[in-house]
């Protein structure tokens, strides 16, 4: 039985086709020879996704070690949410590293991974590359890109930028 109603495929359509507002990068601080005193950088975030989790504990204790964090923080981190959640942000290019190894190495095996529902996603991150230099002038911005004192406050909306959409497609788990 097929039952054709505009609303309906309208409903349908909106529940698959969605957007996604992409961030920019912050804006470079220089100073007048164009030495770099604030840049931004990618860095490696460890995510979850909880619905995709078969054991959570096993879970939590192999990322924990790969963390240097206590198993049980983890297992809660594991716990929040239904689709997404951060384990652990900005970790060490190499403890990325190990998390893909661990699910590369499980899958040339043709198995399950412990690491199941876990992936790696690039964010950026404020770096100071003189280090404390000027730092009461030229301040800083938070975790998420927003200026919070001296020149990154001051011309936080220049430096933000603009953010942009993108059209996307979700599947029944989002």
């Amino acid at each position: 039985l097929t039952l054709l109603d505009p609303r309906g495929a309208a409903r349908g359509e909106s529940q698959i086709q969605t957007k996604v507002t992409l961030p920019p990068d912050r804006g470079e601080i220089e100073d007048r020879r164009g030495q770099k005193l604030a840049v931004t950088v990618k860095a490696p975030s460890i995510y979850a996704s909880p619905v995709e989790i078969r054991d959570v504990e096993a879970t939590a204790r192999t990322l924990a070690g790969i963390l240097g964090a206590d198993p049980k923080r983890v297992e809660g981190r594991l716990r929040r949410g239904r689709s997404f959640s951060y384990v652990a942000r900005w970790v060490t290019p190499a403890q990325a590293a190990q998390v893909l190894e661990r699910k590369d190495a499980a899958r040339a095996e043709d198995r399950e991974s412990e690491l199941e529902g876990i992936g790696i996603v690039e964010e950026p991150r404020r770096v100071y590359p003189y280090g404390p230099f000027a730092a009461h002038v030229i301040g800083f911005a938070n975790i998420d890109g927003v200026g919070v004192r001296g020149i990154e406050e001051l011309e936080d909306e220049l430096l933000r930028g603009t953010a942009r959409s993108v059209p996307v497609e979700r599947d029944a788990k989002g």
